[in-house]
């Protein structure tokens, strides 16, 4: 301890370091993309009695369908990086839960070509998806400015 009494500060270990000594921004990044990724599953949570709903892929896709309309399955896989089976399996659990169905024969030219398209309980399930992230706006605001602010540099 020191005589003079100034007052000594602890040294604290922030995590690992880049090597300009700067704390890790991708680690940073990846923190808070989680955190916010949280915070939107748990307002979706709220808005939906099946949990299902609020998957990031069932998300996706149903807000795909509303904002570009019917889709064939290959337009929701890429959207989504999703394999084909994968595809066909978010397909079948979000048919199950009545938000989209299944158009066969309807693709000019195709006569196999598939389209999925919302029902009208999906569109339902789109609006309150929508009306869950808008009740957490200022959240959104915050998470933009400070992801921002990590990215400035």
């Amino acid at each position: 301890m020191r005589s003079s009494g100034a007052t000594e500060t602890a040294v604290v270990d922030s995590g690992p370091k880049s090597h300009d000594d700067r704390p890790d921004r991708a680690q940073q990044i990846l923190v808070l993309l989680g955190a916010f990724g949280h915070r939107t599953h748990q307002a979706l949570a709220k808005q939906f009695t099946e949990q299902d709903v609020v998957t990031n892929a069932h998300v996706l896709a149903v807000c795909e369908l509303s904002l570009r309309g019917p889709l064939r399955p290959r337009d929701l896989q890429a959207s989504g990086a999703l394999t084909s089976g994968g595809t066909t399996k978010l397909l079948d659990r979000l048919e199950e839960l009545g938000l989209v169905e299944r158009a066969y024969g309807r693709v000019a030219g195709d006569r196999r070509g598939i389209t999925v398209f919302l029902t009208p309980r999906g569109h339902e399930a789109a609006a309150r998806m929508s009306a869950a992230l808008e009740g957490q706006i200022e959240v959104v605001r915050a998470f933009s400015a400070e992801l921002a602010a990590l990215l400035e540099d």
